[in-house]
């Protein structure tokens, strides 16, 4: 019996010792997750890096600060992402002093690019780039106001469509932003006239351009210039209104 009792409480002791052992690997294990999980986190913080984006609005002709001026900015996504899609996007607006502020931190090797700056009675600004990623940018963006009226009086009197499409703009769009002012600005009107009606409309432009006006009655999956039916040209003096008529 004293034997029995012995080995019983051999056993107990061995069992106590086990536990012991397995609770400390389980808790090297834990501190050994813990630490690696961290170095993990600390590499991939190390990889972020911040991007600032700051500079003035201001009005191209009078070279005064605008006011209320909205910007557009998209964060495109790293390789870690789908490279070419946005995955975050700021919209601020500037101050009375024409100054806006963009802060953005991410993985280095993500892109954040202008998309757009805007004014009502400004020309927006698209598609202008150029920023560095992971150091303070600083860009200015100049606006052309849109300071000219073009009346437009079209008269329907022989075609057979009710429909016309009307497309004005001039080359301060090109001189603003280096794109094609066809495809990315001005004002495409479509225009629903029933025969032997007139219509009185307007348009605001920049002034002191030679501006475009293309027109045709057939719908046009086209922007070039050209393949319009009709196309004509006027000067558009700044802070004045030229009226121009449309015979279809």
């Amino acid at each position: 019996d004293s034997g029995f009792r012995g080995f019983f409480s051999v056993g107990k002791t061995i069992m106590l010792k086990t536990t012991v052992i397995m609770k400390t690997i389980n808790t090297t294990l834990l501190i050994f997750l813990t630490l690696a999980s961290l170095h993990n986190w600390q590499c991939r913080k190390n990889d972020l890096v911040t991007t600032t984006i700051t500079g003035r609005v201001y009005d191209r002709v009078t070279g005064e600060p605008i006011e209320g001026a909205y910007l557009n900015f998209n964060v495109y996504g790293s390789q870690d992402e789908s490279i070419g899609v946005v995955i975050k996007e700021y919209n601020v607006t500037t101050g009375i002093d024409g100054i806006y502020r963009v802060i953005h931190i991410g993985d280095e090797d993500e892109r954040m690019h202008h998309w757009l700056t805007h004014k009502t009675g400004y020309m927006p600004m698209l598609l202008v780039s150029g920023e560095k990623q992971g150091v303070e940018n600083n860009i200015d963006y100049g606006l052309t106001p849109q300071d000219a009226k073009l009346s437009l009086k079209i008269n329907h009197t022989t075609s057979d469509q009710n429909v016309l499409y009307v497309k004005c703009y001039n080359d301060a769009y090109k001189d603003q932003a280096g794109v094609n002012p066809v495809s990315y600005s001005g004002y495409f009107l479509k225009i629903d006239l029933p025969m032997n009606q007139t219509l009185d409309t307007s348009v605001y432009l920049p002034g002191n351009w030679t501006t475009h006006v293309l027109w045709d009655s057939l719908q046009k999956t086209s922007i070039v210039a050209q393949d319009y039916l009709h196309q004509d040209s006027l000067w558009l003096p700044r802070s004045g209104t030229e009226m121009y008529s449309i015979v279809y």
